[in-house]
């Protein structure tokens, strides 16, 4: 068995230090001090078999707070809902042979969520989408498989609602063998599932596709790791209503043949397609950059991502309800305590919401990160902290602005990294 020193230093070897890179740099003081209220109320302690994250997934429509997690060691799915002042929990999901996994939450304009997970059943793995009716989980038409054959095995989907609330699920599924993959998308159409194109990308060797997506109406963009373990790029494709185009090809130009992780693809205010991707090779750097003219550019990015002495190994991208797009990262400083960063960006200027957040003081190493928007424009933010005894704790918290003297509640931003 390994010991805990061993199991914290896989933890780190995930992450990727960040060097700095040329970029300019336009950051600004943040507007006003945020504060936090902890929405974990007593803390979720999961049994993670490991130091493999288990899946985590978070949305909110006015004032609730839908939140799912995956726990390894029972092989469930389980679904919570903050009304304001607690947590209730909601049906069980269990599903295959081995359980259900990963599980992708969205919760429509009607109030309603939608849940994807993953699921074994004797020979193949499937996708399966639900959602929830007069307390009980309904599923969404036939489980989801691009490939009709047995020993295949899908996973890392992911789940948007488009204009008319109906959901579109992207998903990676490994052909039988166990090494290349292929990367598929389906609509709902309100009776049964219809595949978006025969495939996005076929026969990937890279060990995980991890599609990012993102709706805008009826158009939908995907970007995904492509390419290989030797040589990898970030690949962004666009639906156009009958077929997957390639989006000026990849980044390729952009990642000196490192290999990708972690990337993110928006369409922000200004309907510019931005993408935001880490790599880890010899040339360690976080990327962000923007379709200009037919050709990918890169952007200014907040100055502690390529700055100082950091590792990072998640971030997300999302757009807020003021149309400002914003960036959220893990990362673990020089003394191996995990933090986590937000900022917002808007007219080439990044305005820092909150740096180093820690909620219980960093004893604790941060393994995965989700966050979303709440009806007052405020986050909700929840993470993993993996502690010594290999168990995974989910914490919760939503932000806000700070009223009279709060300096307990005050989430800190460090100008001195500015």
């Amino acid at each position: 068995m390994a010991s805990n020193n061993d199991l914290l230093s896989k933890v780190s070897a995930m992450s990727i230090l960040l060097l700095y890179s040329g970029f300019a740099f336009s950051t600004v003081k943040p507007e006003a001090f945020t504060c936090w209220d902890d929405l974990s109320q007593s803390s979720i302690w999961i049994d993670t078999g490991g130091i493999i994250p288990s899946g985590i997934s978070i949305d909110a429509f006015q004032n609730n707070i839908w939140f799912a997690y995956y726990e390894d060691h029972k092989h469930e799915i389980h679904v919570l809902i903050w009304d304001g002042s607690r947590w209730k929990k909601l049906p069980i999901i269990k599903g295959g042979i081995t359980g259900a996994y990963n599980p992708q939450l969205v919760v429509g304009s009607d109030g309603f969520p939608i849940i994807s997970w993953g699921a074994s059943g004797k020979n193949q793995s499937f996708i399966y989408v639900a959602t929830l009716i007069n307390g009980n989980w309904k599923m969404l038409g036939e489980p989801l498989s691009g490939i009709a054959e047995a020993f295949t095995h899908s996973g890392s989907q992911v789940i948007k609602l488009d204009n008319t609330n109906k959901p579109v699920v992207v998903w990676h599924e490994r052909q039988a063998g166990g090494k290349h993959k292929n990367l598929y998308a389906a609509r709902w159409n309100g009776k049964s599932w219809k595949m978006l194109g025969d495939y996005i990308a076929i026969n990937s060797t890279i060990y995980d596709l991890a599609p990012s997506l993102f709706v805008d109406g009826n158009t939908y963009y995907v970007s995904w790791n492509g390419g290989d373990k030797e040589e990898s790029y970030v690949a962004v494709a666009k639906w156009d209503g009958k077929e997957w185009k390639s989006i000026s090809g990849n980044t390729t130009s952009l990642n000196n043949g490192n290999l990708v992780m972690s990337s993110n693809v928006i369409v922000d205010s200004t309907n510019k397609i931005l993408v935001s991707w880490i790599e880890r090779g010899a040339n360690k750097n976080h990327f962000l950059a923007h379709l200009e003219k037919g050709k990918w550019s890169t952007i200014n990015q907040p100055k502690i991502l390529v700055y100082g002495d950091y590792t990072t190994f998640k971030s997300l991208l999302n757009i807020n309800k003021g149309g400002e797009t914003v960036l959220a990262w893990i990362a673990v400083d020089s003394d191996e305590i995990a933090n986590i960063y937000l900022e917002k960006y808007r007219n080439n200027v990044w305005t820092p919401i909150f740096t180093k957040f820690q909620l219980n003081g960093g004893l604790s190493h941060v393994i995965n990160l989700t966050f979303s928007m709440t009806w007052k424009n405020n986050f909700v933010i929840a993470w993993q902290e993996l502690n010594y005894e290999r168990k995974s704790r989910i914490r919760i918290i939503e932000t806000r602005k700070c009223s009279g003297n709060e300096k307990s509640k005050q989430i800190p931003v460090n100008s001195a990294e500015r």
